[in-house]
């Protein structure tokens, strides 16, 4: 049987969230929105390109498979993506 990709794992020593970098939080949370490609990268002036790199990079990284999981990894894990969509970057 293969280990739950959503499992709950240790993030950084330095702070909560700290699994993610800025950039991907800021994708994160528009992902968390519902948002596609298309608007995300509109939403934070990035190219479609980017944005595709930024969760790919995270999904990789992570070891998960989709955007759902991505963002389930980051809920399970202490990021409050609700709260931190309520800051300017």
């Amino acid at each position: 049987m293969s280990p739950d990709p959503l499992e709950c794992r240790p993030l950084s020593s330095h702070r909560r969230g700290s699994a993610f970098t800025h950039r991907e939080l800021q994708v994160l949370i528009l992902v968390a929105k519902g948002m596609n490609t298309t608007a995300i990268a509109a939403n934070l002036r990035l190219p479609q390109n980017t944005v595709k790199h930024v969760i790919g990079k995270a999904l990789s990284r992570l070891g998960l498979r989709n955007r759902a999981h991505l963002v389930a990894y980051a809920f399970r894990n202490g990021v409050d993506l609700i709260d931190l969509g309520n800051e300017q970057f």
